[in-house]
C-alpha cells in the first residue's frame, strides 16, 4: 500500500508514526554498528529484530527500496558472529544506503500538509 497525500487520514497518521520510529531505529542501528564498538550475539539479535520491523513496515507502506535494504542487512546480521565481523564494511555500506533512502521519504507531516493544500 503506497502512502500519498490522498491517503486516508488514519493511514497518514500510521505512516507518520512509522517514519518517526524509523528515524529513531536508524540512529540506534548506526550507533550499534559503528566501527569502534564491538558487536556480540545479543546485539546482533536485537539489530536483526529492528531490521525485521523496518522491513515489514516499509513493505506495508510501499517503501520497497527501504524494505530491500533492511532485508539485506537483516540477512547479513543473522549470520554467525565471525561472518558479521568479517563483513562489517559491507554492512556499514548497506546501512549508509538505507540511511539515504530513509532521508528521501517524506514525513507524515509533509504528506498531511500536501493533503491540505
Amino acid at each position: 500500500m503506497e502512502v500519498h497525500r490522498n491517503s486516508p487520514p488514519g493511514l497518514l497518521r500510521a505512516y507518520g508514526v512509522f517514519v518517526g520510529e524509523l528515524e529513531a531505529q536508524m540512529r540506534s542501528l548506526k550507533g550499534s554498528l559503528s566501527r569502534d564498538k564491538g558487536v556480540d550475539s545479543a546485539c546482533l539479535s536485537e539489530l536483526s529484530s529492528a531490521l525485521h520491523r523496518i522491513k515489514g513496515g516499509a513493505g506495508f507502506f510501499g517503501l520497497n527500496h527501504i524494505a530491500t535494504h533492511a532485508a539485506t542487512l537483516e540477512e547479513l546480521l543473522l549470520k554467525p558472529l565471525e561472518d558479521v565481523q568479517r563483513n562489517l564494511d559491507r554492512i556499514q555500506q548497506t546501512l549508509k544506503e538505507l540511511e539515504g533512502c530513509v532521508e528521501e521519504i517524506p514525513s507524515g507531516a509533509e504528506l498531511e500538509e500536501k493533503r491540505r493544500a
